[in-house]
């Protein structure tokens, strides 16, 4: 039994999509080739945005998607960025020392602690620094630490 498709109801195919996914049909990025080919396809089309009929518009619209879906399951970010980790590269990026930070923070104690990792950062401490570099302030908060161990301690 064979079936054909029939366009949606009041919703004509334009012959801009058709050409378009005639070059690159719209499907699941499954590789790094297709994933270039995509971007680079994407990239035409942005650039010509403000001159895109609604053809144009529905596939670039459904190609930002695919590329999106790729993205997230081949380059996704790391979700709980380490905090002092992006302490340490704002002060570089800023050309602050320890001893600005110890300023900042109103102890070079407090600072000196929270550099070696032997502190964590406070809620006022979070605040302070996402003022100081204008940046969020949740940059800066830790992950919660576990209470119990994740398995029970054999006898």
């Amino acid at each position: 039994m064979t079936r054909t498709l029939r366009p949606l109801v009041g919703r004509p195919v334009h012959r801009s999509y058709k050409f378009l996914s005639d070059q690159f049909p719209l499907r699941p990025l499954r590789s790094e080739p297709e994933y270039d080919v995509a971007t680079a396809a994407l990239d035409r089309l942005v650039l010509r945005e403000d001159s895109l009929d609604e053809g144009e518009r529905d596939y670039l619209g459904t190609l930002e998607l695919l590329i999106e879906a790729y993205e997230d399951e081949h380059y996704a970010a790391d979700a709980s960025p380490d905090p002092l980790a992006a302490l340490k590269f704002l002060m570089q990026e800023n050309g602050m020392s320890a001893t600005d930070l110890g300023a900042l923070l109103g102890s070079k104690g407090t600072a000196s602690e929270i550099l070696n990792g032997k502190k964590l950062m406070s809620r006022a401490a979070a605040f302070k620094l996402a003022e100081r570099f204008s940046v969020e302030p949740g940059l800066f908060f830790q992950p919660p630490r576990r209470r119990y161990p994740s398995k029970p301690a054999r006898a």
